[in-house]
């Protein structure tokens, strides 16, 4: 569903009152932002938000699927969506992520994450401990390889690691390679995918 449902939403349940019946049929629910903070802030804020709406109407929800967010601007709407929604989000997309602690605070159980960054966040106090796809896109000016160093390390129980970017800055494949080596989590990597789309300084040592 998009966000601008639970509008709709709002009305209905207003309108029927006591008639209102909860749906716990649902068990997997998808919400879609558009692409403006006012959205995400109204989503959660806890007294008129509209994470509330799904609560109430989809009480028997497993999971959680949230695209297009947006970091969150006060510690109010931090903890509304970590208590209520905390152990069901497992599937996110982020848009134009600048605060990558604020995510790792949002949503602590994520296991697919799809990053969209402009610069590249500081990774510093940042775990992804259940994290186990990520996919990461920077679609302007090179994508820096510390950060990329960074993320492998914060992610414990990654599988799948992707990229999609310009190209690579500041590439170091010795410590690289002693990454994969010193890490044991990066040896259960099932899919490791670099894509650039200018040459790369990788060779065939790594």
């Amino acid at each position: 569903v998009m966000w601008s449902h639970f509008i709709w939403m709002d009305l209905s349940i207003r309108f029927l009152g006591r008639d209102f019946v909860h749906n716990h049929a649902v068990k997997v629910l998808s919400v879609k932002f558009g692409f403006d903070n006012f959205e995400n802030s109204r989503y959660f804020n806890a007294d008129q938000g509209a994470i509330n709406f799904v609560s109430r109407v989809f009480p028997s929800l497993d999971e959680l699927r949230i695209f297009n967010l947006c970091e969150l601007e006060t510690q109010e709407e931090i903890e509304n969506l970590r208590d209520t929604f905390g152990d069901k989000i497992k599937t996110v997309s982020i848009k134009k992520c600048k605060n990558l602690k604020v995510i790792s605070q949002m949503v602590p159980n994520v296991e697919k994450l799809e990053l969209g960054i402009l610069m590249c966040p500081d990774t510093s106090g940042v775990a992804f401990e259940k994290l186990v796809e990520l996919e990461i896109h920077k679609d302007m000016f090179a994508i820096d390889f510390q950060f990329l160093l960074e993320m492998l390390a914060a992610c414990t129980q990654i599988r799948v690691f992707k990229v999609f970017a310009l190209k690579m800055a500041n590439y170091q494949e010795e410590v690289l390679i002693q990454l994969f080596t010193s890490k044991k989590h990066l040896q259960k990597l099932e899919i490791f995918s670099l894509n650039f789309r200018t040459s790369s300084p990788i060779t065939s040592q790594l």
